[in-house]
């Protein structure tokens, strides 16, 4: 497989990622509808990563492996960045990072004090990879003041981030292959990357959360047939822990299919959600509304 597929599939996850944080970003179709309020106009603010740009592709053709607990696995950014930045810096490198393994994105963003590294399949040597990108400066100290913002809005708003740096990933598709292909020669003609290749990649990695999401949905019918018509009451948290439980790599994108179905059984009137203490919710059957209200 070429380099520029592996540079394909990494920029397709951030696809199927962004998918996954408009997701959670929806304000909660069940609750009530607020009238929007009238905003001030605002200036765009500037790209997080304005001038950054790929500094290194290492392919897995030239991954490195450790040892741990008798098993070969790929280094992580940390090991074979962290001895670089420590040169820059007195005392232990920090690397600041966000695991998007816990989102079901089989890669880690890692901001070092000068660069960033996104680290793609970190437990698989065959696909593992690392993009390097640093910021648009030559001088280590003006460099380290570009990651740090970038470090420090990832503890304060991760999400906007990723987005910035799936926005990144964008622009700088066309420097990724041609750098990719520079530094391991240009792919054969049976393994170039054509668009159409791309969509098939992006086509999948959007199949697989729409899966997930439909998951949700199922869910949601199983409450509505097994539970609120026989009179029981769905409790939101409730479903929330059981979802996190059973699908801890997608749950998110799993609630987001549940929540969506059960808007669609409170539009039709068939489902009343009710806002109970503790900030919870809860779903009852129109038919049993009323004796539920009433016991409570």
């Amino acid at each position: 497989m070429s380099a520029g597929v592996f540079l394909a599939v990494g920029i397709g996850l951030f696809v199927a990622f962004m998918v996954y944080l408009a997701a959670r970003d929806t304000p909660d179709p069940v609750s009530d509808k607020l009238e929007p309020k009238a905003k001030p106009p605002s200036r765009t603010p500037p790209f997080l990563f304005e001038g950054w740009k790929i500094a290194d592709y290492i392919a897995p053709i030239d991954m490195q492996t450790r040892n741990l607990d008798g098993k070969e696995c790929p280094e992580s950014a940390l090991n074979r960045f962290g001895e670089y930045a420590e040169k820059l810096y007195t005392g232990q490198a920090y690397a600041p990072s966000l695991d998007l393994r816990d989102l079901g994105i089989p890669a880690i963003l890692y901001i070092f004090p000068t660069f960033l590294v996104y680290h793609g399949d970190p437990e698989d040597i065959n696909y593992s990879n690392f993009m390097v990108f640093s910021p648009p400066s030559t001088s280590p100290v003006e460099a380290s003041i570009e990651a740090t913002k970038v470090s420090s809005l990832l503890k304060k708003n991760p999400n906007h981030v990723v987005a910035e740096f799936s926005r990144l990933l964008q622009v700088s598709s066309d420097s990724l292959k041609a750098f990719a292909e520079k530094k391991y020669g240009k792919a054969s003609g049976e393994e170039e990357l054509s668009g159409n290749d791309m969509d098939d990649i992006f086509h999948g990695m959007m199949e697989r959360s729409s899966k997930w999401e439909s998951k949700g949905g199922e869910i949601a019918e199983d409450c509505l047939n097994h539970g609120l018509l026989k009179g029981e009451i769905v409790r939101l948290s409730e479903i929330t822990n059981a979802i996190r439980q059973h699908y801890s790599y997608n749950a998110n994108v799993v609630e987001h299919g549940f929540l969506t179905k059960m808007k669609s059984y409170v539009d039709q009137g068939y489902v009343i959600n009710i806002n109970a203490e503790g900030g919870d919710m809860v779903f009852v059957h129109k038919n049993h509304a009323e004796e539920i209200l009433g016991r409570s």
